[in-house]
């Protein structure tokens, strides 16, 4: 019964008064990974990085250029007088006005040109490999961003479960020290109990309602943290004060291999796609010789 008690108590304490959404942690987290800044930003650069390493793929085919234009003129650029030959006997332009011939008045002009670079030292190949390898490692990143905002969001959901539980505790003590109040107040006017014990059970309400402030700032600041993370800034995130998972049975279902556990593990991948950026830059450099 004081179990049932206990839990009707606490979702009624996360609802609130305007009965807004109880998240459970895997809600937060999905929440997060649909509209956290720091995930979109991570998300974008890898997707630019990917089309980075599609355009260095481009540089194994031919650089191929076209030019063409073209020109109009009111009269020809070159202009012929035909004067000289106007005595010859011609025919039917014997004794006539013979007009100028002009030429280049209207035209067009046109090029094509492929460059094949036939070899660069290695650059072209080890620029593509560099691509390769920058794609992978920004997607490590996004990787990493991901689980970094999952652990903070777990951190803050979890931490927001015990400050509400923490909550209850005091409600229930304070509960036990109004009654106590009420006794030892009783039994001071009485004469069964001195003043002093009275104000002992005065001065223990105070810390109590002290410890009681200090959690409700403590669970809204974790709010406002937990809503940034997820992407939804400016709010009060609500969550579950009852746990819906348990733990596993033994610590010893978490145990994996350690080099299963280096290999598996983001920074340790980040830092050998470093590595092989670093080595690549170097042969690049010497290419350029």
């Amino acid at each position: 019964m004081k179990k049932t008690i206990i839990t009707i108590i606490c979702l009624v304490a996360c609802a609130g008064a305007n009965a807004q959404k109880i998240y459970t942690v895997e809600e937060c987290v999905a929440e997060a990974e649909a509209n956290s800044s720091a995930i979109i930003r991570a998300e974008n650069a890898a997707a630019g990085a990917e089309e980075r390493r599609k355009e260095a793929f481009t540089t194994f085919f031919p650089n191929v250029s076209v030019n063409g234009g073209g020109f109009m003129a009111d009269e020809g650029l070159i202009k012929i007088d035909l004067d000289f030959i106007k005595d010859i006997n011609l025919g039917i332009i014997q004794g006539k006005e013979i007009p100028p011939m002009t030429t280049l008045k209207n035209g067009y002009i046109a090029s094509l040109m492929a460059l094949q670079p036939i070899f660069a030292g290695g650059q072209i190949v080890n620029g593509n490999r560099l691509a390769v390898v920058n794609a992978a490692a920004t997607r490590l990143k996004c990787d990493k961003t991901k689980d970094e905002t999952r652990l903070n969001i777990e951190t803050y959901y979890w931490q927001m479960v015990m400050l509400q539980n923490k909550l209850l505790t005091i409600a229930q003590i304070d509960t036990l020290m109004t009654n106590m109040h009420k006794d030892v107040s009783a039994a001071s006017s009485s004469g069964i109990r001195t003043r002093n014990e009275l104000l002992q059970v005065e001065l223990r309400q105070g810390e109590l309602r002290s410890q009681r402030m200090k959690a409700e700032n403590s669970l809204r600041l974790l709010g406002q943290l937990l809503a940034l993370e997820m992407g939804h800034g400016g709010e009060q995130i609500a969550v579950q004060c009852v746990p819906q998972h348990t733990l596993p049975p033994s610590p010893i279902a978490l145990k994996v291999d350690h080099s299963d556990a280096l290999a598996a593990n983001t920074d340790h991948s980040l830092l050998e796609q470093q590595v092989q950026a670093s080595q690549l830059q170097y042969n690049m450099e010497i290419g350029k010789n």
